[in-house]
């Protein structure tokens, strides 16, 4: 199977960190990857806790499957918005550069 990166944020300003202290989240990119139908965006995100790091690359579905367990889970989570889903124009650079910063 072959699969195809494209990345299509270079160089866009990263979005700044969930919050400050021993616990970092950052979002600083996007890719496109897949080709034809299977063509989806995938967003990098970055964790650090003190000095380890981790990085994971996921789509917005994945990302709204967690949200939706952990307000289940931890109902004082409620409050955190999400960017909402979209029918249409969920391919569109603009509003995914949006959801990033989400």
């Amino acid at each position: 199977m072959m699969t195809s990166w494209q990345c299509v944020s270079p160089g866009a300003p990263s979005a700044p960190p969930a919050q400050q202290g021993p616990l970092q989240v950052n979002v600083p990119r996007y890719l496109l990857r897949g080709q034809g139908k299977d063509e989806h965006y995938e967003y990098e995100v970055k964790i650090s806790v003190w000095d380890k790091t981790w990085t994971v690359f996921r789509r917005y579905s994945r990302f709204r499957e967690m949200h939706r367990s952990l307000r289940m889970k931890y109902p004082e989570l409620a409050a955190l918005e999400f960017p909402p889903k979209k029918l249409f124009g969920n391919r569109d650079e603009r509003m995914i550069n949006e959801r990033r910063g989400h």
